[in-house]
């Protein structure tokens, strides 16, 4: 995270130079043509998470998901939930849908989008950026407030592989497991990615989490998000990072309910 924030700065800095008042001014004279009109639904109804930051399509900056196109005008604008963490629990707020154009954060990854050269930053120089993610899954019961989440030592949790965990969650206990890749009816590993396994009560189900192995991922939170009951997980792996949703899952194995991945090694 650091080294983003020194290229943030770098990037700052070089804008500052480059351009002036009318080439800023510009960029969102743009960004409010196209935002004007932004009060359309999406088509697109998968699930989205995104961060304060860089999404400037270069490297080291977010990409923009695939269920949002090139044009903000297409992006939804309301069932959006702010989650920050802050350890022992998960503070979660409804964004307020504005009257026209985009939520705040919105308009920043949207503006980045119009002009890469002019990057406000003013998202990733939050105190609580590092920390805060924008989710919208359609469906999805998200729980509002101060939300009881796991705590881990440092912060996070590295798994070892094939351990079950025993964890509690506001009292209620589940077990964990994570694996490399898949499993056939043998136990044996084979293909791609990670398989995180969840037991909760009488349920056991399953996320196939790809981009990485499963010695390769950090748990970075976990908590009843969906208020369900059931706990759910924000994992890094690789350069991505994934939303698991207890109530998106079914018996056996399921994808994330929301993937962010990072460019990483050029365009």
């Amino acid at each position: 995270m650091s080294h983003r924030l020194n290229k943030l700065n770098e990037r700052l800095a070089a804008t500052r130079h480059t351009l002036g008042w009318f080439g800023v001014a510009a960029a969102f004279t743009v960004l409010a043509a196209v935002s004007i009109c932004a009060r359309a639904e999406s088509p697109a109804q998968d699930g989205l998470m995104l961060r304060p930051g860089q999404w400037t399509q270069d490297d080291g900056s977010y990409v923009l998901p695939a269920a949002l196109d090139s044009n903000p005008r297409n992006w939804p604008v309301d069932g959006w939930y702010r989650v920050t963490n802050k350890g022992a629990v998960l503070q979660v707020s409804a964004v307020a849908t504005p009257e026209r154009g985009l939520p705040a954060f919105l308009q920043e990854i949207a503006m980045q989008q119009v002009n890469p050269d002019a990057v406000s930053g003013r998202g990733e120089m939050e105190a609580e950026a590092v920390d805060t993610r924008y989710i919208r899954v359609p469906g999805a019961r998200i729980a509002e407030g101060r939300v009881p989440a796991v705590t881990f030592l440092r912060g996070a949790l590295v798994p070892r592989l094939d351990h079950a965990y025993e964890l509690s969650l506001d009292g209620k206990p589940f077990t964990l497991t994570v694996q490399n890749g898949l499993r056939n009816k043998a136990g044996v590993a084979y293909g791609d990615g990670a398989l995180y396994t969840v037991r909760s009560g009488d349920e056991t189900y399953s996320y196939h989490l790809q981009g990485g192995a499963g010695y390769e991922t950090r748990i970075l939170a976990a908590a009843d998000l969906d208020s369900d009951g059931k706990p759910d997980f924000i994992v890094q792996i690789g350069d991505q990072e994934v939303l698991l949703l207890s109530s998106q899952a079914k018996p056996g194995r399921n994808a994330p309910a929301a993937v962010l991945a990072m460019q990483m090694g050029g365009c």
